[in-house]
């Protein structure tokens, strides 16, 4: 049962609106009023009388009080469990870890379904491998996407049956004795292939050396200096670094010698996002340029109503420029189309024509700014500030809506409320999202499901930005109590939480980009500063020690059993009158809970 709200705790919740409002007003692009300015100069003392009333008081409600008791009602392990007192298979049931199965064999033969796990690497004893795991494997293809669901074993342990023999079997036997030959073979379940099973087995391999190398790895940190505002987006492939700031400018930098390349000086007002081009587009947008340019490429957008296409060579000039008439919030290549897509601060998605610069079509599915663009085998998928998701695609040069989130359904029937979304990306059909919760959101758009993951070790934060690189996802965590920003970092499909990134010393982190470079992992965090983070250190001699960060493990990331961010704290207080009681709704966020924001709102 809840316990009664006290003063103290409604002074917590209170402050940190204040706070929120504070980190808003100065993302803001514009000039300032004297009141804004004044309560920018407060944010210090109001985190300092947070932090003091938490010493004091704590939450009302701590998420961690659940993690104390050694198995969830869910069977979910939790801090305080041994591995090997409770084993969570994944659907890895053929080659669990790298250990010993041993079967414990009853009279009735036909019974194998008792099973010890034998673990013997210290690696594994730390892995938390979850149930409900949700592993899409298929891919998003033009007409239709595969989804494929692991296989869950139940397991039991061996002091069921301690009275009986113990032998040694092969999961391929183990298999042969649960399931005898049947009367007729057509009834017979399909048994798994020897290539199905080399095939999980090299997967799990995967993942386990996966696990090791960010679990217990090292990052070199280097912070690049060379902007004079808020970095507010960042692209790289692990060689090339494109950058782009509230100070107007875009920036390319080298990442082998960690140095700047070029400033790019074209726009004249915040410059809000850049695109990185393949080599291959690249070279398809300089065809259709009808430029011989065989540089990389890679376009900009900006406040000041524009996008423009840029040369890495030693020009550095602008090979298109092109005036949209609404400040640009984001920008895409479609490689399909050959076309380039926008997204205004007003809500509207453009395409134009690379060529040409002409615009070829326009729909205006968001009341407020596009925050995130994604285009995947030809699919568009963007969301807004308002907290709305849509999938389009493209038909004779015509966007056309295949889906708009309006209602949701979580999973298990949880709570979902509907905020500004910051962080976004698509993979494998799943649509992976950050917002002004303490959880990342993972949206099957075809099924309209919804589930979470924890993104925050403390109880309320953001979650600004979130970017998936093959088998790895990154998210930024923000907690508002301390100023501290992190990083993140998921196994995929299977959603593992391996590591996080601190280096206690990195502030919000509004854009990430993760890129591998040989054998190296990097990962670049950019915001209220840029930073790149690179692995494998300990096959570098000129390192400096005084950079050398290790990753850390943080038990609560791993759980299942997430607790949904404080509802009230999504109503924003906006004047001193608001303020003083906390509670005046905002009309776009006091929605009824029941109610989401997930539906078709049209199939072509």
């Amino acid at each position: 049962m809840a316990s009664a709200r006290t003063g103290a705790a409604l002074e917590i919740r209170k402050i940190r609106k204040k706070i929120r409002q504070i980190e808003n007003l100065e993302s803001l692009d514009r000039d300032l009023t004297d009141e804004e300015l004044n309560k920018i100069l407060r944010k210090s003392l109001l985190r300092e009388n947070l932090l003091e009333l938490l010493a004091e008081h704590g939450e009302e409600e701590s998420f961690t009080s659940s993690t104390r008791s050694e198995l969830t009602d869910d069977g979910i392990l939790t801090e305080s469990s041994s591995y090997h007192d409770y084993i969570v298979d994944a659907g890895y049931h053929d080659s669990i870890i790298t250990g010993e199965v041993t079967i414990i064999e009853p009279e009735d033969e036909t019974n194998t379904d008792l099973i010890e796990i034998d673990v013997t690497d210290d690696l594994e004893e730390e892995m938390i491998i979850n149930k409900n795991t949700n592993a899409v494997t298929g891919e998003i293809l033009e007409d239709n996407m595969v989804n494929t669901k692991p296989v869950n074993m139940e397991t039991k342990t061996k002091s069921q049956n301690k009275s009986q023999p113990v032998t040694k079997a092969t999961s391929k036997e183990l298999r042969e004795n649960t399931n005898p030959s049947p009367v007729k073979k057509s009834k017979q379940p399909k048994s798994i292939s020897a290539t199905h099973t080399n095939e999980k087995t090299e997967k799990f391999s995967k993942l386990k050396a996966t696990l090791h190398k960010w679990r217990f790895g090292k990052f070199e940190v280097i912070e690049l200096e060379g902007h004079s505002d808020l970095v507010t987006d960042a692209d790289s492939d692990g060689v090339l670094l494109v950058t782009s700031s509230r100070d107007t400018t875009v920036k390319l930098w080298c990442l082998e010698t960690l140095s700047e390349l070029r400033n790019y000086g074209g726009h004249n007002s915040a410059v809000t996002c850049v695109q990185l081009l393949s080599k291959d587009d690249s070279a398809n947008v300089c065809k259709s340029l009808g430029t011989d340019n065989t540089e990389r490429l890679f376009i900009s957008g900006s406040y000041d109503c524009s996008f423009k296409i840029w040369s890495t060579g030693k020009s550095g000039e602008a090979l298109r420029s092109v005036y949209t008439f609404n400040p640009v919030t984001k920008v895409i290549y479609h490689p399909v189309a050959q076309a380039i897509i926008t997204g205004s601060d007003g809500g509207k998605l453009e395409i134009w024509d690379t060529a040409s610069g002409e615009k070829l079509h326009s729909v205006h599915p968001y009341e407020e700014s596009v925050t995130g663009l994604k285009v995947i085998n030809g699919t568009i998928f963007s969301c807004s500030a308002e907290g709305v998701i849509s999938v389009h695609k493209l038909q004779e040069d015509k966007i056309i809506c295949y889906f708009v989130s309006e209602n949701i359904r979580s999973e298990n029937n949880g709570h979902l409320t509907q905020r500004y979304i910051r962080g976004f990306d698509v993979r494998d059909g799943l649509i992976y999202y950050g917002d002004d919760g303490t959880n990342v959101k993972v949206l099957d758009w075809r099924k309209g499901l919804v589930h979470k993951l924890i993104n925050h070790s403390e109880d309320f934060g953001i979650t600004d930005s979130l970017s998936c690189h093959g088998n790895i996802m990154v998210s930024s965590a923000y907690s508002l109590d301390n100023g501290a920003g992190y990083v993140n970092v998921r196994y995929l499909p299977e959603e593992t939480y391996m590591t996080t990134l601190d280096d206690e010393d990195t502030g919000r982190i509004l854009s990430l980009s993760y890129a591998e470079s040989g054998n190296k992992d990097i990962v670049i965090t950019a915001g209220t500063q840029l930073k790149v983070w690179i692995s494998n250190t300990d096959q570098r001699k000129d390192i400096n020690e005084e950079n050398l960060v290790s990753t850390r493990y943080v038990p609560k990331l791993a759980q299942r059993h997430y607790q949904d961010s404080d509802v009230e704290s999504d109503v924003e207080t906006t004047d001193s009158e608001a303020e003083e009681d906390g509670r005046h709704d905002h009309p776009s966020q006091s929605r009824d809970s029941s109610q989401g924001w997930l539906s078709y709102c049209n199939i072509i």
